[in-house]
């Protein structure tokens, strides 16, 4: 009973297209993760499994993929806390894509995560961040009383460059 039960899901499965492998990151993308691969064996550690590492969207409204490379996603065997992710987050950039497949690095910053969120159609990436960047005001403010928040950047086209939205927008990380 169970061979005449899978048969058809099994011919069904072989007569379906196969999905679509993503297409490799531009050049300038692959460069910067072939840096962060050298640093990690740099540091006597081993590129692993990273999930997540590059996203990508049209966070410009260009048409065009754009890229965002997130080192707190960054796995590097045996020598973790060399690349970052710890009490001051990790690096985090953003390469927007130019045509002919070719891209270039528009924004950096030091985050806990990143998110791109679609919404009407429209990309949209969020960085996780804390302290000043929150609203938070003060100075010599213990970790344990950081306040974090995620918040919005947007592309400002004029200026060529991301930066965050105003404040008022940042929700609290979820």
């Amino acid at each position: 009973m169970r061979r005449t039960f899978l048969a058809p899901l099994l011919a069904a499965a072989a007569a379906a297209p196969a999905a679509a492998a993503p297409a490799p990151p531009p050049p300038a993308v692959r460069a910067h993760l072939s840096e962060l691969d050298k640093e990690c064996r740099g540091y006597g550690g081993r590129p692993g499994s990273m999930p997540g590492l590059v996203q990508s969207a049209d966070l410009t409204g260009d048409g065009l993929a754009d890229y965002v490379v997130d080192l707190n996603v960054y796995n590097c065997d045996g020598a973790a806390s060399a690349m970052g992710a710890g009490q001051s987050g990790a690096g985090l950039s953003v390469f927007v894509g130019g045509p002919g497949g070719a891209a270039r690095r528009a924004y950096d910053n030091t985050t806990y995560g990143a998110k791109i969120v679609t919404a009407a159609g429209k990309a949209r990436l969020w960085l996780d961040t804390a302290g000043s960047e929150c609203g938070q005001r003060g100075a010599n403010i213990p970790f344990s009383d950081w306040k974090f928040c995620s918040r919005p950047v947007n592309w400002n086209a004029a200026a060529r460059a991301f930066a965050y939205a105003p404040l008022a927008e940042a929700k609290p990380i979820q």
